[in-house]
């Protein structure tokens, strides 16, 4: 009866004190997306900006003096097809070196993805002036002739015109 109190306690401590791989199928994680940049498979920074140091597939040499983009509704794909859309959106500003790493506040069933997408600005129900005050504050300055609104990406910089001057 004495070895029985032992094997009986080691059985029940196994049973009950061990996590069963089940709870983690509930359970919830944040996913973080982080942006790089490159030209040409070579690594960028705003410390290369505002110089003539890049050439563009018409062998121009350009400088890039300002990059941001907007990305929004951030979509994974479970192995089965079925898709979890986190809304919500980011502003990567590459020459103020801001928000290049962006964790969505709804979190994400823990497992396996097969694909991760998301828009690059913001689809047409949501790209309306006035709606989002962080967005307005960023002043994207483009005419109302061109659209208005919040475009998905801004690139300014100069390049060499014909005349051999740099141009805006």
């Amino acid at each position: 009866m004495k070895r029985f109190y032992p094997l009986l306690t080691f059985s029940l401590l196994l049973l009950y004190g061990c996590n069963s791989d089940t709870d983690d199928v509930d359970a919830k994680v944040n996913a973080t997306l982080t942006f790089s940049h490159y030209w040409d498979q070579t690594s960028i920074t705003n410390s290369e900006f505002n110089t003539l140091n890049f050439t563009n597939d018409h062998g121009e040499l350009m400088s890039i003096e300002r990059l941001r983009y907007l990305i929004s509704d951030i979509t994974f794909t479970k192995i089965d097809g079925r898709t979890i859309l986190l809304e919500g959106y980011n502003l990567v500003d590459v020459t103020n070196q801001t928000n290049l790493s962006y964790t969505p506040s709804q979190k994400i069933a823990k497992g396996t993805y097969s694909n991760v997408s998301l828009i690059f600005g913001l689809v047409n129900e949501k790209n309306t002036d006035g709606i989002y005050s962080d967005l307005n504050a960023a002043s994207w300055n483009v005419p109302m002739m061109l659209g208005g609104g919040y475009h998905y990406m801004q690139l300014d910089g100069k390049f060499i015109n014909s005349s051999n001057e740099t141009q805006g």
